[in-house]
């Protein structure tokens, strides 16, 4: 009998350590399947440990944290992001003005654990969206609603220049763009007559120009065919005998219809007379 109570007393140990063994190997299991994690393409990772933030970034696959939530990973997104949106803004001539934008920006992965520490949330809505429309605000207050419209290139290029200088380098802003400029229809129908009137006055300059050139062509070819003549005369008064041989040479051997009497150096008039044959008149009947 003391024997088969030495024999149970062992087997509750066994029992005993065997179930020990087996909550220690899954709190193990446990706290190593916690204990690993991944971080996503294109982010980085954060570890928060107590409280405390680690001064490296970890960068894209598995890491490792402390289990039972000693420690955590935070992840930001470091990929290349375009948001469009609108913003309300007032022309150099107090016009309320519409504008639609687009920026693309990215966070600098060198620099999360600083965005992480500094900023909260989304680093759009938080350090981006605030310094852009600010400066969207400062640049067109320099322009008039009819010039912005005309301008919106310049308006666009000032504005990234500005966004590049003022946004912490945190955050880099790779490109921006004006997509729509929303008057109201007052202004715009004034922008409208404003650019007919102006497309108007360029073609009468236009129309200007081309008669003033017209008219020196036409003084410039007046001036050669005088030149000609006079030349000509001169030529002619010099050597009477070139005329005659220019007549002899367009001759067609036909006989002249009119002749030419008192030709001469005496002869201040010359007398002009047909030749054509003499044709009776037609008789009627009586």
């Amino acid at each position: 009998m003391p024997q088969r109570g030495s024999n149970n007393s062992n087997n509750n140990t066994i029992q005993v350590a065997t179930v020990g063994l087996l909550i220690l190997f899954a709190f193990v299991a446990f706290g190593a399947m916690g204990s690993c994690t991944t971080i996503n393409p294109g982010h980085r990772g954060i570890r928060v440990t107590l409280g405390k933030v680690s001064p490296e970034a970890l960068p894209e696959g598995i890491a490792l944290k402390w289990p039972l939530g000693v420690s955590r990973i935070q992840e930001i997104d470091v990929r290349q992001t375009t948001v469009e949106t609108d913003a309300a803004c007032f022309s150099k001539d107090q016009q309320n003005i519409t504008i639609r934008y687009a920026v693309m920006y990215r966070v600098d992965p060198t620099k999360v654990v600083d965005l992480f520490q500094n900023f909260s949330g989304d680093p759009y809505l938080t350090l981006l969206k605030p310094r852009l429309e600010e400066v969207l605000k400062q640049v067109t207050a320099n322009y008039a609603a009819d010039e912005l419209v005309q301008k919106r290139g310049d308006a666009k290029v000032e504005t990234l220049r500005r966004l590049k200088s003022e946004i912490p380098r945190m955050v880099d802003v790779i490109d921006f763009s004006i997509v729509n400029i929303d008057l109201s229809d007052e202004v715009e129908k004034k922008i409208e007559e404003k650019m007919v009137a102006e497309q108007d006055a360029k073609k009468a300059e236009f129309e200007k120009m081309r008669q003033a050139i017209q008219n020196e062509i036409t003084i410039a070819k007046s001036k050669a065919e005088a030149e000609s003549a006079e030349l000509l005369g001169a030529t002619l008064a010099k050597n009477p005998l070139v005329l005659q041989m220019e007549i002899i040479k367009k001759w067609n051997g036909v006989s002249p219809m009119v002749v030419v009497l008192g030709e001469s150096q005496q002869a201040s008039t010359p007398v002009i007379l047909p030749i054509n044959p003499i044709r009776p008149p037609a008789r009627t009947e009586p």
